[in-house]
């Protein structure tokens, strides 16, 4: 099941851990449902790697070294709002979880995880991701457009023109 390629498939994702067995796992996991993965394993590298080839999406440990997750979380969804963030954690409680969504996390995985879960979450969020978007595309179209009307001024008509109109 998982084997297929995502509908997403050739989109980047960026998965930022330290842990080098879950990088490795999840970029074959990721690579074979066609998305393009890069890796970096601590949150200054990510931020860098975001920088330079702003994914899609970030897969994020929220304990890594030089940098944490979190505070790399909240750069990159001031920096970059078209990077949309999963935050990976080991600790599970509901604090974490409403810390991480509060700072911007689109979702959030407790490790370990089942990679059907991770592949799940992952089209969910891209899903939101494109729809989100594709809004804010609009939004700025339908301002432009409003934009170039001209308001029409009627303060040179009178009563009996109005009405013979």
């Amino acid at each position: 099941m998982l084997s297929h390629q995502s509908q997403f498939s050739g989109e980047k994702i960026l998965i930022a851990d330290d842990d080098e067995v879950i990088v490795k796992l999840t970029v074959l996991l990721l690579q074979k449902r066609g998305f393009t993965v890069l890796s970096a394993n601590n949150g200054e590298q990510c931020l860098q790697m975001v920088a330079d080839h702003q994914p899609a999406l970030v897969l994020l440990d929220y304990m890594m070294p030089v940098m944490d997750g979190l505070a790399a979380l909240k750069l990159i969804r001031s920096r970059y709002p078209d990077v949309y963030v999963v935050m990976f954690t080991g600790k599970g409680n509901e604090d974490v979880a409403v810390e991480l969504m509060r700072a911007g996390a689109a979702d959030y995985l407790r490790k370990p995880f089942v990679s059907e879960s991770l592949v799940k979450r992952i089209d969910t969020v891209l899903s939101v991701r494109q729809v989100e978007i594709e809004n804010r595309e609009l939004i700025k179209e339908r301002e432009s457009l409003q934009g170039e009307i001209k308001p029409v001024s009627y303060t040179h008509l009178t009563l009996p023109t109005i009405c013979s109109v």
